[in-house]
C-alpha cells in the first residue's frame, strides 16, 4: 500500500467525490455536478503535457486517474494506477489498472532521459537460451524459437 492510497482513504470518501464528480467512462473526462458550484464544466488538465491531471477538491489536489478508478470501482486503488498504454492523459477506466510498485515499473517503457528501457523479459530469454551450437541469440524472438527448438545448452 502507498501513501497516497493511505491519504485517499482518509480524505474523501466515494460518496463525497460522487457527489462533486461525474465520470464519462467512455473518455475517462472527469466533470463537476451541479452540486459543486462548478456546474457542468470539465475538470481541467495541467497545461504541462508530461503532468499528470490533477483535480482540485476542498484545498487537497487528487490525480484524476485516482479519481476516475474510485468512481469507476467504488473504491480507492489498493496500490499505483497504470496507465497501460503509458498515456498519462488516458484516464478511461478501460486504460487503468490497480497494480504494485514494481509492476508499474515494468510498464514504463521510457528513463527520464528519454531512452527506451529494454523489456526485462527479453533480456531473461536472452539469458536463459544459448544455442548448442555457439551461436548468440540477439534478441528475444530469436532465444524464445532456440528454447522452443529444443536447441538450447
Amino acid at each position: 500500500m502507498n501513501l497516497n492510497s493511505i491519504k485517499d482513504r482518509y480524505r474523501m470518501s466515494f460518496d463525497e467525490v460522487d457527489r462533486l464528480l461525474r465520470l464519462d467512462p467512455e473518455t475517462g473526462q472527469l466533470w463537476w455536478r451541479h452540486t459543486s458550484g462548478k456546474s457542468g464544466r470539465a475538470c481541467r488538465t495541467p497545461s504541462d503535457s508530461s503532468a499528470y491531471s490533477k483535480v482540485p477538491i476542498g484545498g487537497w489536489s487528487f490525480a484524476a486517474h485516482r479519481l476516475v478508478w474510485l468512481l469507476h470501482t467504488g473504491s480507492w486503488p489498493q496500490f499505483v494506477v497504470d496507465h497501460i498504454n503509458g498515456d498519462r492523459h488516458d484516464n478511461r477506466p478501460s486504460n487503468l489498472r490497480d497494480v504494485t510498485h514494481a509492476e508499474n515499473q515494468r510498464n514504463q517503457s521510457y528513463h527520464r532521459a528519454g531512452k527506451r528501457k529494454p523489456d526485462y523479459r527479453s533480456s531473461q530469454l536472452k539469458l536463459v537460451a544459448k544455442p548448442r551450437d555457439g551461436a548468440l541469440t540477439f534478441n528475444a524472438f530469436e532465444a524464445e524459437m532456440a528454447r522452443r527448438s529444443g536447441n538450447v545448452a
